[in-house]
């Protein structure tokens, strides 16, 4: 399939560290498709995802690790897939909200030709490890059924040998992508789609991406948690994000070991194809950073249709050192003290 743009670029962050600004900022440009904000793209990265495909079938290739990875991975497209749609009782069992069929029309078309094109056969015989993590009532109903007729203790057995499974992946990703758009762009958007933990990994998989990762400053990071945003937009103005434990901050200490575990891969972030923006300096020092921006994805100012309709820095200095106005000033000082080795609180600066 010819697709309608030219490169992949994902927009991602370490958990509420405002990556919108991002997407933002490249909606205003006129060549480029960016989704709307609270749509991430979980095909590669979820459980089960393309990611744990391609190490079952190239990183560290068994047959057990094929065969699992394979249903786990046609299990998550359906989740991601079904619509409640009371035509088909298979997607009202496993819709989840993501309508992936709804979004890009085809979706299940191509992911039924994609697993044709990496399965190369299949056969039905002893295979103790699918029952490793069956639920419980189904383990007991295969034993009891399995004393009435032998064969039910037999599985479906999947057989891949993951020649050109890399190709293939990218192949149906990029062609995923492409059933959301009708006409051409230069530069097509997704969120989250890359974890920023093993970068490199996705950035060596996929040939045709780039990645822009957003940090913040974590104390801003936990004041917006607790107190919320602001405008109350997006994912804010559905739930309250204390109590669904939003990087795990209802519960500081449990917060300041997520954020060690998370800065920590700051310090080994570099690929060409990786640039890592610092929320406060993008509002600060828009000119140098949308400059930045703009060589890396190879804009020009010409292509800058709507300057500040979306991303307007003289607005979005509000959300800067907004930890500076917290109630709980020692879980402030707490957090300046225990990351001071993964975060420069230096007070000149912030």
């Amino acid at each position: 399939m010819k697709n309608n743009f030219k490169t992949h670029v994902d927009i991602a962050g370490f958990g509420n560290s405002g990556k919108s600004i991002i997407s933002d900022y490249l909606k205003e440009f006129k060549n480029i498709y960016v989704p709307r904000k609270d749509f991430e793209f979980n095909l590669l990265r979820g459980p089960g995802g393309l990611m744990d495909l391609h190490y079952g079938l190239v990183e560290n290739w068994t047959p057990i690790r094929a065969d699992d990875s394979i249903k786990r991975f046609l299990k998550l497209t359906q989740r991601l897939g079904s619509r409640t749609k009371f035509s088909s009782i298979n997607e009202m069992i496993n819709a989840a909200g993501y309508k992936y069929e709804t979004f890009y029309p085809g979706f299940f078309y191509l992911t039924e030709k994609f697993l044709e094109e990496i399965i190369t056969f299949t056969y039905q015989g002893l295979w103790p490890y699918a029952d490793y993590h069956s639920p419980t009532l189904n383990f007991l109903i295969k034993r009891i059924k399995s004393k009435i007729n032998k064969n039910y203790i037999l599985e479906k057995i999947i057989f891949s040998d993951g020649i050109n499974f890399t190709e293939k992946l990218n192949e149906y990703v990029y062609s995923i992508l492409n059933l959301a758009i009708k006409k051409k762009y230069k530069i097509y958007i997704t969120h989250n789609a890359f974890e920023p933990y093993e970068i490199d990994r996705y950035l060596k998989i996929m040939k045709n991406s780039k990645s822009i990762l957003v940090k913040r400053d974590p104390r801003d990071i936990y004041t917006n948690i607790i107190e919320g945003n602001k405008d109350k937009s997006g994912f804010y103005k559905k739930i309250n994000p204390t109590f669904y434990n939003i990087s795990a901050a209802a519960n500081l200490h449990d917060f300041i070991l997520y954020q060690k575990k998370i800065l920590s891969f700051l310090n080994n972030l570099e690929n060409p194809n990786l640039l890592v923006i610092d929320f406060k300096d993008f509002i600060n020092n828009y000119d140098k950073v949308s400059l930045e921006i703009n060589n890396f994805l190879g804009l020009s100012s010409a292509d800058h249709a709507q300057k500040f309709k979306y991303f307007n820095p003289n607005l979005s200095i509000n959300n800067i050192g907004i930890y500076r106005n917290f109630d709980n000033k020692k879980s402030i000082q707490l957090i300046e003290k225990e990351l001071s080795n993964y975060w420069d609180f230096n007070t000149k600066k912030n």
